[in-house]
């Protein structure tokens, strides 16, 4: 109750409730929500993230976390013309047993003013429980015709791969990411225009933050169109923080399988030691149709090369101060990737998913060495508004040096166990 009245103290969060109630007495308001809880188990060791150094040959990692996200708009909104908005206000309360590493997210580059709070209700130095508040969505729409124009913090998502989207200049989902309901907005204005039922056009402006003198404003063009025989076609150009991008995508069918290659160009306004450089995936999807137990399966396979990346264990350190990876663009430090996923419903309620991944560096044998991480998941649907979620996480592959430098791609990750339950309304 204590870290609930500091947060309502906070006069952020006093006017945006303020606000809501406004609006929800003024205006026709469908008002939903989510409300989750998720723990964390992990196992950690030397050479791996959250490792004490007390001299224990494993250390165990407790995180727990409770939250609620409320979301309003405008009901009776019509699709063709008209003013609509939508607000999603995110609260949620973090209990840490140790310090965690320090995760880059792109979005944060990308928000004028982040319009958060965090309460530390712990003792000075120790990030033990926190209490947080977050303005995630607030759009403003103008709908005419075949366009809109969107004001605001929204979330933009483009590209076609699976596990990893070049075309999200502005962000993407981790391919281990467990909560990928809503993708965080960035401050911005859009305007997507349809010139048929079968194409699209996406303009974003992007402004950064305002105490960063580093960055000016973000734009992007994203244009996707279906084309008969062919499949989807998407085009990029842009400059994003300070760095122009331009790239192509394909989407199609072959031979019963889904296939697609996507890819972007980066001119880095700071070289990285390089100041141009590739980053494309090529994956296929194929769901088993046959009578075995494999049937109903879905089959997904990518690759991932990006030339900005590690191709040797003695290059990972100097990725850490590589612009990409400082600014949550660039989410892995090797050049090249394999991702490989199996989906499958057991029955009507439970849904089963493992994905694994893999990057081989050369080291200082002149050897090539592996890296693996795999992830296992299962989602039991408990109703239509509810389900729970348990996801095991292991990894292998060289650990952190004693100056805590990486020497792989996954070997510094611990093992982890998670739960989560989650409801909507």
């Amino acid at each position: 109750m204590g870290g609930l009245l500091v947060m309502y103290n906070k006069s952020k969060m006093i006017v945006f409730i303020l606000c809501c109630f406004y609006i929800s007495s003024a205006h026709a308001v469908d008002v939903t929500g989510k409300v989750a809880t998720s723990t964390n188990i992990s196992q950690t060791e030397a050479g791996q993230l959250g490792y004490s150094g007390s001299g224990d040959a494993h250390e165990t990692i407790n995180t727990n976390q409770q939250s609620f996200r409320l979301m309003l708009q405008e009901s009776e909104v019509s699709q063709f013309e008209g003013i609509s908005w939508l607000i999603h206000g995110k609260f949620y309360r973090q209990n840490v047993s140790a310090l965690s590493a320090p995760v880059n997210y792109a979005s944060e580059n990308f928000r004028y003013e982040m319009l958060s709070n965090t309460d530390d209700l712990a003792a000075p130095g120790d990030k033990d429980e926190l209490y947080i508040y977050e303005l995630d969505i607030a759009t403003l729409s103008y709908h005419y015709g075949k366009a809109d124009v969107n004001l605001g913090r929204q979330a933009v998502d483009w590209g076609t791969g699976r596990f990893w989207q070049p075309m999200n200049v502005f962000g993407a989902f981790a391919p281990t990411d467990l909560d990928t309901d809503y993708k965080a907005g960035i401050d911005s204005v859009q305007l997507n225009y349809y010139p048929s039922a079968f194409s699209s056009v996406d303009i974003v402006v992007a402004f950064s933050p305002k105490d960063d003198p580093d960055y000016h404003e973000s734009y992007a063009a994203y244009y996707r169109r279906q084309v008969e025989g062919l499949g989807e076609v998407s085009v990029l150009v842009g400059e994003v923080l300070n760095n122009q991008v331009g790239g192509l995508s394909l989407e199609s069918e072959w031979q019963g399988m889904g296939v697609r290659v996507e890819g972007v160009h980066y001119q880095l306004d700071q070289g990285f030691p390089q100041d141009s450089a590739y980053f494309w995936i090529a994956g296929v999807d194929y769901l088993f149709s046959n009578d075995t137990f494999v049937n109903g399966t879905l089959l997904t396979l990518e690759y991932y090369h990006n030339a900005f990346g590690a191709s040797s264990e003695s290059d990972l350190p100097a990725q850490l101060s590589n612009p990409l990876v400082i600014t949550g663009i660039q989410s892995y430090m090797s050049e090249q990737m394999l991702g490989l996923s199996l989906n499958k419903d057991l029955n009507p309620l439970l849904n089963v998913n493992y994905s694994l991944l893999t990057s081989e560096l050369e080291g200082s044998d002149n050897k090539k060495h592996s890296t693996f991480l795999h992830q296992l998941n299962f989602s039991y649907s408990l109703s239509d508004e509810a389900d729970m979620l348990f996801s095991l996480l292991t990894t292998n592959g060289k650990k952190a040096n004693l100056l805590s430098l990486p020497q792989s791609e996954f070997g510094h990750v611990p093992e982890s166990l998670s739960m989560r339950l989650r409801y909507f309304f």
